[in-house]
């Protein structure tokens, strides 16, 4: 992302893949609740240094740029906040003065969700719109089955086509198909 790109984006309110903290000494709880929406959602960009008053996004700088990233960045690759390490892309972009700290989070691979804090499952979120929201019981339900090696939904059901299927019907149909212009013969 330039620079240019981010200021047009701030042009505009938060939206599912756009979340802005102040931030200007530190992480707020609530920056780690839109890392684990992001990651289980479809990935988005965090930047910190914008305070949101109303849907409209005011650029206040971070006074301690360094730090925060540190923090941030090391947090993320700890476990102590969130289940999983993730690997983000990091920015920093200096504008009128003030320094914005920018964060692209990637969606999380399918084996690798929901991801959540503090070692509570029940602390996954989800992007909706301009907001994180707290999963429900079958949204994590959800999230393991298609984690799980074998999914259902891969799973081929050996049936006897030989009484499921009437003979009769099936030909009928392959010459229906075989005789159109362009299909192939189905035998």
């Amino acid at each position: 992302m330039t620079q240019d790109e981010l200021l047009d984006r701030l042009q505009h309110p938060e939206w599912c893949d756009l979340e802005c903290k102040k931030a200007q000494h530190g992480i707020s709880e609530d920056a780690w609740r839109t890392v684990s929406a992001f990651a289980n959602s479809a990935g988005g960009t965090l930047v910190f240094g914008v305070k949101d008053t109303q849907g409209s996004l005011e650029m206040v700088g971070v006074h301690e740029p360094d730090k925060v990233q540190n923090d941030f960045l090391s947090t993320l690759r700890t476990g102590d906040k969130l289940n999983r390490m993730i690997n983000v892309r990091e920015e920093r972009f200096n504008y009128d003065g003030l320094t914005l700290l920018v964060f692209h989070i990637p969606e999380s691979p399918r084996s690798e969700k929901p991801v959540y804090l503090k070692g509570d499952i029940r602390k996954s979120y989800i992007r909706r719109g301009a907001g994180d929201e707290q999963c429900t019981q079958s949204e994590i339900e959800r999230f393991l089955r298609d984690a799980s090696a074998e999914r259902y939904d891969s799973l081929t059901v050996e049936y006897d086509t030989e009484q499921c299927y009437d003979r009769q019907s099936i030909a009928w149909y392959r010459s229906r198909y075989e005789s159109r212009p362009n299909n192939r013969s189905c035998t």
